[in-house]
């Protein structure tokens, strides 16, 4: 048996979404922080803008954490060896 190159490759995608996936997750945070608590501006437009900013952190959370479930699928979907060539 040899180790399979593929299911080698999709562990190093696995380890360097990983390593970024809680950035992702988290970076429009301080933006809406900042647009919840008024401190960027105000009124109706600053309110819309608000509402569709949270609505796009929602949906960048949700697209990171599928990411992150399919390369995990993928790579509980690959053997970790293969037969060898005779």
């Amino acid at each position: 048996m040899t180790e399979n190159p593929r299911r080698r490759d999709l562990e190093q995608l696995q380890q360097r979404v990983s390593n970024r996936i809680d950035d992702l997750k988290e970076a429009l945070d301080g933006p809406r922080t900042i647009m919840e608590d008024g401190d960027a501006w105000t009124g109706s437009r600053a309110d819309i803008f608000g509402e569709d900013l949270g609505y796009r952190r929602t949906d960048l959370q949700g697209a990171a954490t599928t990411l992150s479930d399919d390369i995990d699928s993928a790579v509980q979907a690959e053997p970790e060896t293969l037969p060898e060539d005779e």
